[in-house]
């Protein structure tokens, strides 16, 4: 599934409507896929991601327990996926960008 996200999302905009099914009014949102990482101020940063471009060397983090996902959400340190614990719910998380609010 990330493949999927990455081809549609990565590096461009694209609505959401265009990869997932829907006629909700959110589906018109055109957005990007990104990377966010905490800096030393505390705050989040934003950064694209396309098969070859990224602020980490890595594309994903697997969580081996929910303490693994708290820090991850805490600072994702870069990486745009996260693929939960098995017991944890979905089975891929990722970050996307409005393109015309800049909201992450």
């Amino acid at each position: 599934m990330h493949y999927v996200l990455l081809e549609f999302f990565g590096g461009k905009e694209c609505a959401l409507s265009e990869a997932f099914d829907t006629d909700q009014p959110w589906g018109s949102r055109k957005v990007t896929l990104v990377s966010l990482k905490c800096g030393t101020d505390g705050r989040m940063w934003s950064f694209p991601v396309s098969w070859d471009l990224g602020s980490s060397d890595r594309l994903g983090f697997k969580a081996s327990n929910p303490q693994d996902v708290v820090e991850f959400l805490n600072n994702p340190d870069g990486k745009c996926f996260l693929f939960p614990d098995n017991h944890m719910g979905p089975d891929l998380s990722c970050f996307v960008q409005d393109v015309a609010t800049k909201d992450s």
